[in-house]
């Protein structure tokens, strides 16, 4: 809530590729880090921000979010697994193939 969606989507790159290496996992064509993924969440952040009051307590947020949007499969259901799991959505974003995104 703090950075604009661009800002954020760097930050959350550069963080979430430290945090693999610090644990230990390979950030590479076919691990660690996933692009497409973490673009994915970040957009349905942001429409769900969008439609929220954002004056609400941080955790209060964080539940409504995450009771909305927590289905652990919930990419699956704008990807095929093929199209989620390949090289290119981890390295680049690329767009759904089942369904269009929230807010779209």
């Amino acid at each position: 809530m703090h950075y604009s969606p661009p800002t954020a989507l760097n930050l959350l790159r550069e963080r979430i590729r430290r945090y693999n290496v610090v644990c230990g996992v390979v950030n590479s064509e076919t691990s660690g880090y996933h692009e497409t993924i973490t673009q994915f969440y970040l957009k349905v952040i942001v429409y769900f921000l969008e439609q929220h009051d954002v004056s609400q307590p941080i955790d209060q947020l964080a539940e409504a979010l995450i009771e909305a949007w927590g289905d652990r499969n919930l990419p699956l259901i704008y990807y095929s697994k093929d199209r989620l799991m390949s090289k290119e959505a981890r390295q680049h974003w690329v767009e759904p193939d089942l369904a269009r995104m929230p807010g779209a």
